[in-house]
């Protein structure tokens, strides 16, 4: 992916729709679907799960690369098992507004581990 796929806003989206995500990077095609796909440059497309799986790959790649033992690993893991940030406040016994600061940090750090670098954001695409 291009370094401007991978904005704050992006990852957001796909850290709060996870299990979406790991639904389309698993689902496969019927049989005969594949055929009825216009071939791409190779006389093949790659599947769209093939694309999904490769966003999984990146945003989990971006998220270890937080540190398992830091608050910003840990809400952002709450996040993708559909945790509200409030209720990661109450199990951690943390200050309002704590999980919310480290969850916008977190995605901060992610995205410029898959190279954004903090300029204007691309148009979803």
């Amino acid at each position: 992916m291009a370094d401007w796929y991978y904005t704050p806003d992006r990852i957001e989206y796909w850290l709060e729709h996870w299990r979406e995500l790991e639904q389309l990077a698993t689902c496969s095609y019927p049989a005969g679907v594949p055929s009825a796909v216009p071939p791409g440059r190779y006389g093949y497309r790659l599947s769209d799960p093939l694309r999904f799986a490769d966003v999984m790959a990146d945003i989990e790649r971006a998220w270890a690369s937080l540190g398992w033992l830091s608050l910003d690993y840990k809400v952002v893991e709450a996040v993708m098992r559909g945790y509200l940030l409030r209720e990661v406040e109450r199990v951690y016994h943390l200050r309002h507004g704590t999980a919310t600061e480290a969850y916008q940090c977190a995605i901060k750090r992610m995205a410029r581990y898959l190279g954004w670098e903090g300029g204007e954001e691309q148009p979803n695409t």
